[in-house]
């Protein structure tokens, strides 16, 4: 399970709060395999992560391109590549693949490292551009 922080916070409060849910999910998602261990119980959770994963990146690059944030296209390629792994996840799982821990280790793993060296980055530049 992962623990929000507030070594995690970007100091925007929109942003934090998605994070947040974005913890929330991994971790309903960890709940829903060890109360029910079902293959479908985790395609639905999997599924609702990689939709919040869409909005709240699409909150990030909205904001990237608002405020002509420089760092944006490694960022957006980041997101991207994320994406892609975690639909790969999910084509394993519907062929039946055992992944669910190792999908949730690298989703887990992924945030925490991102929020770490990627969100911090642009934090202040949200803030010196009036987003707190």
């Amino acid at each position: 399970m992962l623990t929000w922080t507030p070594e995690l916070s970007v100091h925007v409060r929109e942003i934090d709060e998605q994070h947040q849910k974005f913890i929330g999910l991994l971790n309903d998602l960890t709940a829903s395999i060890d109360h029910d261990g079902g293959k479908s119980a985790a395609d639905e959770h999997l599924g609702a992560l990689e939709d919040y994963a869409l909005l709240h990146f699409a909150t990030e690059e909205k904001y990237f391109e608002k405020f002509g944030y420089p760092g944006a296209q490694e960022h957006v390629e980041e997101h991207r590549r994320m994406l892609d792994q975690l639909r790969g996840y999910r084509r394993d799982l519907e062929r039946g693949e055992d992944v669910i821990g190792v999908m949730f280790a690298f989703a887990a793993n992924w945030l925490v490292d991102h929020l770490r060296k990627m969100d911090m980055k642009y934090g202040q530049w949200f803030n010196d551009h009036g987003l707190f």
